[in-house]
């Protein structure tokens, strides 16, 4: 909107614009006002990640005026921070496996997916907890949170995974788990994933948006598709039972 505001404008006209484009941007999440103004008005587009920068070139944005700019964060305040200990007592910590997910509560970030392989190890007899660390944004009517716990209690994963709320030690959060996961739908860059990476926790992500561009599938870390609790529980799965592996990839990940 600030774009199109700007765009729209003879007198600022003279100036170039700059567009900051942190999400996946694919065609369908771009208004088609705004992609023509991105194409035909904005002087340089700095693109989170390799994906979103593909992304646009794909719907006509000129790829010479299309930078990749990396999220960036300090390692060692990430490490500091993942040392400091936790802000609170989280249920279960003394569990083999201990799964992390780190991301609002949002349907396109994929917790029911969590959910449904969180019942498919559960089945498997294994000795695991689920922590889901996030929450919505103020005003949030989607009804998302309430159908998530509505589908932890159909399941009988009350003992197993918990809904954390908001956190603000979740770096420490990250050191205490086996395991991160994120099964999203959509993403510009995974910063999550890439603090995961750097504090050497085995990864199972969605390949999509800026994923691809920290995450290796076998090598950096594991994929799997969209919407697949099968494929993410059976990752989870060997993650568990393969511990030198698990640690191996976290190794490389870091890397």
């Amino acid at each position: 909107k600030s774009l199109v505001f700007l765009a729209s404008i003879p007198a600022l006209r003279r100036y170039p614009l700059a567009l900051f484009a942190r999400g996946w941007f694919q065609r369908h999440q771009v208004a088609p006002l705004s992609r023509w103004v991105i194409r035909r008005r904005v002087a340089g587009v700095l693109a989170v990640s390799s994906a979103t920068g593909q992304a646009l070139a794909s719907w006509g944005v000129d790829p010479a005026r299309v930078h990749v700019v990396y999220n960036m964060f300090d390692f060692d305040t990430v490490r500091a921070l993942s040392a400091a200990g936790l802000h609170a007592p989280v249920p279960h910590g003394d569990r083999r496996c201990r799964v992390l997910m780190p991301a609002g509560l949002l349907r396109t970030k994929g917790q029911h997916t969590a959910i449904a392989a969180a019942a498919r190890l559960k089945a498997a007899g294994r000795d695991f907890v689920m922590w889901l660390a996030g929450d919505t944004g103020i005003g949030d009517v989607t009804g998302y949170p309430e159908r998530l716990r509505t589908q932890i209690a159909a399941a009988g994963l009350e003992d197993h995974v918990f809904m954390l709320g908001w956190r603000p030690d979740v770096y420490a959060l990250m050191a205490a788990a086996t395991a991160v996961i994120l099964p999203t739908h959509t993403e510009g860059f995974p910063r999550a994933v890439t603090e995961a990476l750097l504090l050497e926790k085995p990864v199972v992500a969605t390949p999509v948006g800026g994923v691809v561009d920290v995450v290796r599938d076998g090598e950096t870390g594991l994929l799997v598709p969209v919407e697949d609790d099968a494929a993410l529980a059976d990752r989870l799965l060997a993650l568990d039972d393969r511990p030198e592996w698990a640690a191996q990839l976290a190794r490389q990940g870091a890397a």
